[in-house]
């Protein structure tokens, strides 16, 4: 009897390292390395492979074209386990929409219907650390200033960013026609903080989301239960490709092999980007 797929959906705002992930991934499909098999070539693999070539040059990818409205595909095996893995690859542009108008197209409710699995992909370089004033002490605890602070414009903005990833949550969970009386145990949820080798820390991911945007992470223990919510690092690149020793490295090896995650119980980085889907 055959088994059935289990469906992630990878979500996420332009900037998050979701196309490099993807042609990463693709990459050690297509050598036969880790646990996963692709089942059936995508019939589009034009963005993946686009993405491949520049990463084979040693350049970064490229954002996707705001005017681009796509889904790639991927049917695979996790072991016995069948997996389908489903990417919406949107402009920045239509992310935005989606999230200001609260407006799915079909295409994206079906994904998010039939999903098992959300992973939601988050720059943490676009969110600065917020300000504690708990921490400090008195004297250095400044007067509100009477003149508009761009210091503080910024961190409005942050706090608005860090507002619409939960706002993208709520879209999902209420397209999904679930409420949140109780913990959620499906879809689960893994909150994937990216570009992790600029962030320069030894910390759990877990703890450096709730340092970070600490919001955002009590909303997601507030709706999801312990065993369904995880906090994940991840390097799709590995390191920045702007110096010509990194580019070599790029060049002289396989790109992928550069790529990393970091568990939820932190330490050394795991160089198997299967590891988020088992």
């Amino acid at each position: 009897m055959n088994q059935p797929a289990n469906r992630v959906l990878i979500i996420g705002k332009p900037g998050t390292s979701k196309t490099t992930f993807l042609a990463q991934l693709f990459e050690v499909l297509q050598l036969g390395h880790g646990r996963l098999r692709l089942l059936a070539t995508p019939a589009n693999t034009v963005a993946i492979e686009q993405a491949r070539r520049r990463l084979a040059e040693g350049k970064s990818t490229q954002s996707t074209p705001a005017s681009q409205n796509q889904t790639l595909r991927l049917s695979l095996q996790l072991a016995d386990q069948p997996l389908e893995l489903e990417f919406p690859d949107y402009g920045g542009e239509q992310v935005d929409a989606i999230i200001q108008e609260r407006q799915l197209g079909p295409e994206w409710v079906q994904m998010c219907r039939e999903s098992d699995d959300w992973l939601l992909f988050i720059r943490l370089h676009d969110h600065k650390e917020p300000h504690d004033v708990l921490t400090k002490a008195t004297a250095e605890v400044e007067p509100a200033p009477q003149l508009p602070d761009p210091e503080a414009a910024g961190d409005l903005t942050t706090f608005q960013k860090a507002v619409e990833l939960i706002e993208l949550l709520q879209l999902l969970l209420a397209v999904r026609e679930l409420g949140i009386q109780q913990p959620l145990r499906q879809p689960r949820l893994k909150l994937v903080l990216t570009l992790w080798d600029e962030l320069h820390t030894a910390d759990r991911p877990e703890q450096v989301l709730a340092a970070r945007l600490p919001l955002l992470l009590e909303f997601a223990r507030s709706n999801w239960t312990p065993e369904a919510l995880q906090v994940w690092g991840l390097s799709a690149q590995g390191f920045r490709l702007d110096t010509t020793e990194n580019q070599d490295k790029y060049l002289d090896g396989t790109p992928s092999e550069y790529a990393y995650v970091v568990l939820p119980e932190g330490g050394e980085p795991v160089h198997d980007l299967s590891r988020l889907f088992g």
